[in-house]
């Protein structure tokens, strides 16, 4: 059962009784698409659409994988149709897989002829894949680098070729350089780097010289705000084993990173 977020949702009823198109975008703009999501998700159907007609459909497509499934599987009934051929195609592909296979087939085909001709035969090809084959896992989106390109060119060549894409699944670290840091290391007696103590620092430096990223969300004197913050914390995510032999996810914290410089966030780490 959904329950509705005690702050938020008042404050989005009255803008949309309102109309007010420019507080709505503001407020999913602002927000992480996920959190945008979550505070939302107390909205009746026709709510979230009129939330959603605020938006750009860009910004739509990243906000809807992150209502549950069954909730999404209920937009995708109540929708106008209108709605769905935009939002289906700027959807990342393992999403709108996902969501499809959800729906009744008949409910599918009446969808697809929506959707722009391109898109729809990405859509048959993943959908004609057995549930849990590797197939069905894949997606037909894809971004390739060259091995002798920096960091930053490595950012500006992904923002050019997946600019809409949400998660990079897998990434290929020069382990040349790895293995020569660690030979160093292992001259001090610093013990060794994994490729998730440098995969990790990339990402603090990211924050660091974009500190967009790292903002928050409040309300001053009734209107949206961003809310900077000072320090980078970074949460790292463990597989751990619990008494009874099951598993689960603990994200402990690493406080202010970037004032650790990297000896001392390794050490944190």
């Amino acid at each position: 059962m959904v329950t509705a977020n005690p702050i938020l949702i008042p404050e989005l009823r009255v803008m949309l009784a309102e109309g007010d198109t420019a507080g709505l975008r503001e407020v999913g703009a602002e927000l992480h698409p996920a959190t945008v999501a979550e505070f939302s998700e107390g909205l009746d159907d026709g709510e979230v659409w009129q939330l959603f007609d605020a938006l750009p459909v860009e910004r739509q497509a990243e906000v809807f994988p992150y209502y549950p499934m069954a909730r999404q599987v209920e937009l995708v009934k109540a929708a106008d149709r209108q709605h769905l051929g935009p939002l289906l195609e700027w959807m990342a592909a393992d999403n709108r897989d996902d969501l499809l296979r959800e729906l009744d087939p008949e409910l599918v085909e009446e969808i697809l002829p929506l959707v722009a001709k391109a898109e729809r035969h990405d859509i048959r090809m993943l959908l004609s894949c057995p549930e849990d084959s590797a197939g069905a896992l894949m997606t037909t989106e894809y971004a390739s680098l060259p091995a002798d390109i920096t960091a930053g060119e490595a950012v500006t060549r992904l923002r050019s070729q997946a600019p809409n894409s949400e998660s990079i699944y897998y990434i290929y670290v020069l382990d040349a350089e790895r293995k020569r840091l660690n030979e160093a290391l292992a001259v001090a007696g610093g013990g060794k780097l994994s490729f998730t103590h440098i995969i990790a620092w990339a990402i603090v430096r990211a924050v660091q010289r974009t500190p967009g990223m790292a903002t928050a969300f409040a309300r001053v004197d009734g209107k949206p705000h961003k809310v900077p913050r000072d320090t980078v914390d970074l949460g790292i995510a463990v597989d751990v084993e619990r008494k009874d032999g099951s598993r689960s996810l603990l994200v402990p914290v690493i406080r202010d990173c970037g004032g650790l410089g990297f000896q001392g966030f390794r050490a944190a780490f």
